[in-house]
């Protein structure tokens, strides 16, 4: 058995898949389990059978939250962006997260398990300790987020990271990307044929499946379960647990519901985001648990977030994605292509448009196509794909990381070109990656690099 220390940041959707893991890997296959985190998940992970250490307190949980909301659009806020990582990403808080992870790997058998690019600490702590290491991403867009964040973010990220690694006495890098890279065994906590628009450009990566949230079997209140009995199979809306939403997106949902005379429940913490004058089929619930209540749509209208879309898969309801930057618009591309949703980008936010998309989805071509995928989510074992994952790491040298010798240029995706600081990618798998950026996000890249050559 190993002992697994996992570490992820920043809000739910980022957390939850790693507690529901880590609980299989203790329960299931006898794994000891570390999970370091944000404060506020530790009742939660200590309740899913984890042993858990904190890397902030409460008070800069908190904190934390209210830095995140400044953000809003991010597309829209790119200064609120860069603020918000030079205070989250720098040396001093990797330093102190160094310092948390570190203790937990001195077993023989650790295996370090860690949320991609975010987990820089981890990285190091892999590197000098020289414990093998597996990297998580939660969706395949992800990995092509790495041009963005490279072009607006790589030369304060790897001045920042040079000086981190000096404190530690490791040898400096080129690029942030040659860092990012390193990590030899990387999986996707998706399925194969959810990546369905990618191609070749995930060479590299292992799909185990979605970890969705199968033990939810709280009662709803009396409240959900008397608007379930008068308006039968609602419309769902959810935003995620964020709120780096565009603005208008519930305003434009509930909208939708109201040209169709659709009834509807509307899920989020933040009351500040919530249309004031709701219709009166349409109810507005702080908090509920979605695996469950989804089962009882008769579709859902969300953001595009990767665990939002896996669930609503899972229950085997259509979905219409509203996807805006991170991983939304190309979860949203794979759920179309998948014939079990329609993603309609911002330039559509119309009430109009939004319940033609509605309808659309209520053919029964559609319906037929949700509960096939539904089935084959039931027929997969991700638990025991990702033991498998595990068990194959425990004291394998081959997944040690060493960028001291830095001729080996054999990376993850692609290979570093420590001259333009990029990835040195086959035309091709170029421009399968790019393709997974918005519209938007493309703007801003080409924006930075026409701002680049003029100063060149």
């Amino acid at each position: 058995m190993a002992n697994v220390v996992m570490t992820t940041h920043w809000t739910g959707g980022d957390v939850y898949p790693f507690i529901r893991i880590g609980s299989a890997l203790n329960q299931r296959y006898g794994h000891k389990v570390t999970l370091v985190t944000h404060s506020y998940y530790e009742e939660s992970a200590r309740r899913a059978g984890l042993e858990f250490t904190p890397f902030d307190t409460p008070q800069e949980w908190a904190e934390f939250l209210i830095d995140d909301a400044k953000i809003g659009n991010p597309l829209a806020n790119l200064q609120g962006v860069v603020d918000f990582r030079t205070k989250y990403q720098n040396e001093s808080r990797f330093m102190h997260e160094y310092g948390i992870l570190a203790p937990h790997c001195a077993a023989e058998d650790t295996v370090l398990f860690v949320r991609h690019v975010d987990s820089l600490a981890a990285l190091a702590v892999a590197e000098r300790l020289r414990v093998p290491i597996v990297t998580t991403y939660m969706a395949p867009s992800f990995l092509s987020q790495v041009f963005l964040d490279n072009e607006i973010f790589g030369e304060q990220l790897v001045e920042m990271l040079n000086s981190f690694r000096s404190a530690l006495k490791l040898p400096p890098v080129r690029t942030w990307l040659q860092m990012w890279s390193a990590p030899k065994r990387v999986v996707g906590l998706w399925p194969a044929w959810f990546d369905n628009i990618a191609g070749p450009s995930q060479q590299g990566v292992t799909p185990v499946g979605f970890a969705l949230d199968h033990a939810s079997q709280t009662p709803f209140s009396p409240e959900v379960e008397s608007f379930l009995a008068e308006h039968k199979t609602p419309i769902l809306i959810s935003g995620g647990t964020g709120k780096q939403l565009k603005a208008g997106f519930y305003d434009v949902c509930v909208e939708a519901c109201a040209v169709m005379n659709l009834p509807a429940i509307l899920v989020t913490q933040y009351e500040d985001l919530v249309p004031r004058n709701l219709p009166d089929n349409v109810r507005w619930f702080k908090y509920l648990p979605l695996a469950p209540l989804m089962s009882r749509m008769r579709a859902i209208m969300h953001h595009g977030g990767v665990n939002t879309c896996a669930e609503a898969l899972a229950a085997g309801i259509p979905q219409l994605v509203l996807g805006y930057y991170y991983d939304r618009p190309g979860n949203g591309a794979r759920l179309k292509a998948l014939g079990v949703a329609e993603y309609l980008p911002p330039v559509s936010w119309q009430p109009g448009i939004i319940a033609e998309a509605l309808t659309r989805l209520t053919a029964e071509s559609v319906r037929r196509r949700c509960e096939e995928l539904a089935a084959r989510i039931r027929s997969e074992d991700v638990m025991s794909n990702i033991d498998s994952v595990i068990q194959g790491a425990v004291r394998n040298t081959d997944l040690l990381i060493d960028l001291s010798a830095s001729k080996d240029k054999t990376q993850t995706v692609g290979t570093i070109d420590p001259e333009r600081q990029t990835l040195d990618l086959p035309k091709e798998k170029r421009l399968s990656l790019l393709k997974e950026l918005s519209r938007d996000q493309r703007a801003i890249v080409a924006q930075i690099l026409r701002e680049r050559n003029r100063t060149v």
